[in-house]
């Protein structure tokens, strides 16, 4: 009815219509500020996640930061921590020695104990550049005692120039110096008495090397002290010798 009544009447038509165009604008204006709000509410949640990616970042990095620190504090502990009381290692035998020192680059002379009659009753030792596991080797000292003659020997590297020495000859091409020397004795076992040493010093591709002996002379006759002390020179000459002819 109402339908066929807006048909017939002009006036009626138009309220109706005037009333269609009215709900039109406030559904407008409706849509518009739901659309507005709806940007805005999006620009906040932007906003409120663009801080959490920036903190999430910051707190990453961070964290990065300090795992790397503490990575690198533990590499560099581990490298610089000690694990010789010293920085000089033990090795047992002379094989070992020879490898030790050939692993570190280092080409040294090494002498033969069996020539100063040691089979087993010595020890050797490497110097090395510190305490830790990446330590490198220097040089190295060897000292021995033997049974069967009765003295003492030591085999050193790179130590301070003997003084007072004297002209030992030459072994192909290479100057050898000696020196002889009486001290007294020390050894609370046995006060009286002399220490007699005898020590060589030689130099092969920039390295001083240092062979030496000792004997003690307690209750020995004076003869004896001579032939004992010839035989000592004489062992070490033979291990100067020895090292000289193990250049490769």
């Amino acid at each position: 009815m109402v339908e066929e009544h807006l048909k017939t009447c002009p006036d009626c038509r138009g309220e109706y219509e005037k009333m269609l165009a009215a709900d039109g604008i406030v559904s407008s204006a409706y849509d518009e500020e739901r659309e507005r709000m709806i940007a805005e509410s999006y620009k906040h949640v932007k906003r409120r996640n663009t801080v959490k990616i920036i903190i999430a970042s910051v707190l990453t990095l961070v964290l990065v930061c300090i795992l790397a620190a503490l990575t690198m504090f533990g590499i560099k502990l581990y490298k610089t921590w000690p694990v010789y009381p010293q920085p000089v290692k033990s090795v047992e035998t002379v094989e070992k020695l020879r490898t030790e020192l050939e692993k570190d680059g280092l080409e040294l002379l090494i002498p033969d104990p069996e020539l100063l009659h040691t089979k087993a009753d010595y020890s050797a030792a490497i110097s090395l550049t510190d305490r830790t596991r990446y330590a490198k080797a220097i040089s190295y000292w060897m000292n021995g005692h033997s049974s069967e003659c009765g003295y003492y020997w030591h085999v050193s590297v790179n130590e301070s120039p003997l003084s007072q020495t004297q002209p030992a000859g030459e072994y192909k091409g290479i100057s050898i110096r000696m020196k002889e020397s009486v001290d007294r004795n020390t050894n609370t076992e046995s006060q009286t008495g002399r220490r007699h040493i005898v020590a060589y010093q030689f130099a092969y591709n920039g390295v001083r090397y240092t062979v030496s002996g000792s004997f003690d002379d307690p209750d020995m006759t004076e003869e004896e002290i001579v032939m004992k002390q010839q035989t000592l020179s004489e062992d070490l000459l033979n291990v100067v010798k020895q090292m000289i002819d193990s250049v490769k």
